[in-house]
C-alpha cells in the first residue's frame, strides 16, 4: 500500500539495534510512577504560591483596589529527573494531540506540511505513540534531545514494526503497536486521568482567581471607605472635646460664681458671735479655737454653695423613699447618720416614724440642728459606733462622708458598723461619684477637706469584706440636660455618659440575717 508506505515512513527516521524491542517494561513503569508523583508535588507547590501571593496583599492599600489580571504559570510535564513520561501524552486529546505534541518534543509550534502529515499518520494508525515516536526518532526530535521516560522502550517497539511493515506485516505491526499503546494506557490510566484531572484545576483555580477579582476590589474599598469614616470620626470627637472644655470652662465658672455669692453673704446669726457679725470680724486673724471655729463656718457656707438648699437636699432624698419603707416595715432599731450636716436626712427619717440621732464633728453644724429639734451629738463617727452595743441598730447612714476619711477609719468605721447593726439591717453610703469624669477630676476637689475619690467596686468589696451582702449601687443626680453635648448618636451619648452622668452614687448593703457559720472575731471597738 504505497499511500500507507508514504504516511508511516519519514526519511530522516533514526535507526536502533533491534535488541532494543526487549527492553523491561517494569523499569518504564516505576519512572511513570515517580514522574507522576513529581507532577502532583509541583501543582501543588504552583497553588500553594499563588495562595502566599493572594495573602501577601495589603488591603487597606489604595492600590489593592485595581488587582492585577490572575494567571497561572503553564504546568511542565517534565517529572523530578527532567523525563517526559508517556501518561502526559496519552491524556492529550485527539484534536489537539499533533500541536501538543510539536511543543513538547520540539519545543515550536507545528509547520503546516508536518501537521498535515502527522495528522494523517495518526488518523491512519490511531496510534498518538506512533506519532511521538516518529517526532522523537526525526533529525530535529534527534537534536532537541527530549527524554521520554521508558523512551528505549518505546522507539524499540516503534522500530520494530517499522521493520515488519517492510516485511508487509504492516497490518500485524500497527495492531502489535496498538496493543501496546493500549495496555500502556490502561496501566497508566489513573495517572492519565490524575494529569487531565490536574490541568482541569489548574484552569478551574485561573478562572476562580478571575471570579474573585471583583468581590475582593469591592470588599478592600468598603474598608477605605470605613477608614475614611473612622478619620471623619475622629475629627468629630475632637471637636466633641473641644466643646466639652468650653462646657467645663462654663459649669465652673458658673459654679464659682455661685460660691462667690455665697461667701459674700453675711453669716447666720450668732454662727461667729464672738467675733461679732459682718465681713470684717471673718477678715481678722484667727488662731487655735478661733480658726476652728471659722472653717466650720467656712464649710457651713460651703454647703449652701454647693450642695444646694435645704429643699433642693429633701428633694434628692426622695431617691431613698424605697429604702424608708423596707427599713420601716422591717423596723429593726433606730438609725444613725454619720456626719448629719444640716439634719435634711434626720427630718426626713423623723417624718417617716423612724427613730434616728446623728453625729457631727462641725459644731456649728450641730448647733443648727439641735436648733431644729434634732438628736444630734457633736462627736466622731467612730467613737459612736464604738460606744453602742452590739446589734443596737437598724441602720447606719453616711452621707458624703467616706470621701474625707483615711482608710483606716473608713475601715474601722464599716466594722464597727458590721457589729452594732442588728442582723438584717442595712447600711447606707452616698458618696461623689468618680465615674462621671467631671466630677472625679474637677468638681470633687472643690472641698479642701476631700481626700480622695472612693469608688463604688472598692467600696462594695470593703463592705463584702466585713461580711454585708445584696450590695446595690444607685447612681443619682446626672448633670441637667442643659448641660450635655447635642446630639443622639453612640459616640455622643457616651461622651455624655461619662462627663454629665450622675455625680452622686450610693452604696447599700445588709447584715444578714443568719451569721456566718465561723464568723471572724471582731473586738467591741476598733480605734480610729
Amino acid at each position: 500500500m504505497p499511500h500507507e508506505h508514504h504516511a508511516l515512513s519519514e526519511p530522516s527516521e533514526p535507526r536502533a539495534p533491534a535488541g532494543l524491542a526487549h527492553a523491561a517494561s517494569d523499569a518504564d513503569s516505576g519512572q511513570a510512577h515517580a514522574a507522576l508523583e513529581a507532577l502532583v508535588a509541583r501543582v501543588r507547590a504552583e497553588a500553594a504560591a499563588a495562595d502566599g501571593k493572594a495573602s501577601a496583599l495589603d488591603p487597606l492599600s489604595a492600590d489593592y483596589l485595581s488587582l492585577p489580571e490572575p494567571a497561572l504559570p503553564e504546568l511542565t510535564y517534565a517529572g523530578a529527573d527532567g523525563a517526559l513520561h508517556p501518561v502526559h501524552l496519552l491524556s492529550i486529546p485527539r484534536a489537539e494531540f499533533v500541536a501538543h505534541a510539536y511543543r513538547m518534543l520540539l519545543g515550536r509550534e507545528p509547520d503546516d506540511a508536518g501537521a498535515a502529515h502527522y495528522a494523517a499518520v495518526l488518523a491512519l494508525t490511531g496510534s498518538r505513540l506512533w506519532v511521538a515516536a516518529q517526532l522523537l526518532g526525526s533529525a530535529e526530535g534527534r537534536r532537541r534531545g527530549v527524554r521520554l521516560a521508558g523512551g528505549s522502550g518505546l522507539l524499540a517497539r516503534y522500530l520494530a514494526a517499522r521493520l515488519a511493515m517492510r516485511l508487509g506485516l504492516g497490518a500485524m505491526a500497527r495492531h502489535a503497536f496498538g496493543r501496546y499503546e493500549r495496555r500502556l494506557a490502561r496501566r497508566e490510566a489513573a495517572g492519565v486521568w490524575l494529569a487531565d484531572a490536574l490541568r482541569r484545576q489548574r484552569d478551574g483555580m485561573l478562572r476562580a482567581q478571575r471570579g474573585w477579582r471583583k468581590p475582593i476590589e469591592a470588599i478592600a474599598g468598603s474598608v477605605l471607605n470605613a477608614l475614611r469614616e473612622q478619620r471623619d470620626a475622629r475629627a468629630r470627637i475632637d471637636a466633641l472635646e473641644e466643646q466639652l472644655e468650653k462646657l467645663s470652662a462654663e459649669l465652673t465658672h458658673d459654679r464659682l460664681s455661685r460660691m462667690g455669692e455665697r461667701r459674700t453673704a453675711p453669716p447666720a446669726p450668732g454662727l461667729l458671735s464672738h467675733h461679732g457679725a459682718g465681713a470684717d470680724a471673718r477678715g481678722e486673724a484667727a488662731s487655735g479655737a478661733d480658726l476652728r471655729v471659722q472653717i466650720e463656718a467656712y464649710y457651713m457656707a460651703f454647703e449652701d454653695a454647693n450642695r444646694g438648699s435645704r429643699e433642693e437636699i429633701r428633694r434628692k432624698l426622695c431617691a431613698y423613699d424605697g429604702w424608708i419603707e423596707a427599713l420601716r416595715e422591717a423596723a429593726p432599731g433606730p438609725v444613725l447618720d454619720i456626719g448629719c450636716g444640716r439634719g435634711e436626712w434626720l427630718e426626713l427619717l423623723a417624718e417617716r416614724g423612724i427613730p434616728a440621732r446623728g453625729v457631727d464633728l462641725n459644731s456649728a453644724m450641730v448647733a443648727f440642728c439641735r436648733g431644729r429639734g434634732l438628736e444630734v451629738d457633736a462627736c466622731d463617727g467612730v467613737d459612736a459606733l464604738a460606744r453602742l452595743p452590739a446589734a443596737a441598730l437598724g441602720a447606719v447612714t453616711a452621707f458624703h462622708v467616706v470621701e474625707h476619711l483615711p482608710f483606716e477609719v473608713l475601715y474601722a468605721m464599716i466594722a464597727n458598723a458590721a457589729r452594732v447593726l442588728a442582723p438584717g439591717g442595712s447600711i447606707l453610703i452616698e458618696t461623689p461619684n468618680p465615674e462621671n469624669l467631671l466630677v472625679g477630676s474637677h468638681t470633687f476637689y472643690h472641698d479642701f477637706s476631700h481626700r480622695n475619690p472612693v469608688t463604688p467596686t472598692s467600696l462594695s468589696f470593703l463592705l463584702a469584706f466585713h461580711g454585708f451582702e445584696a450590695p446595690e449601687v444607685m447612681r443619682l443626680n446626672p448633670y441637667p440636660a442643659s448641660a450635655k453635648v447635642p446630639g443622639d448618636d453612640p459616640l455622643t451619648e457616651r461622651v455624655n455618659g461619662h462627663l454629665c452622668g450622675p455625680q452622686d452614687y450610693a452604696l447599700i448593703a445588709r447584715k444578714p440575717l443568719v451569721p456566718p457559720a465561723s464568723p471572724a472575731p471582731l473586738p467591741e471597738a476598733a480605734a480610729s
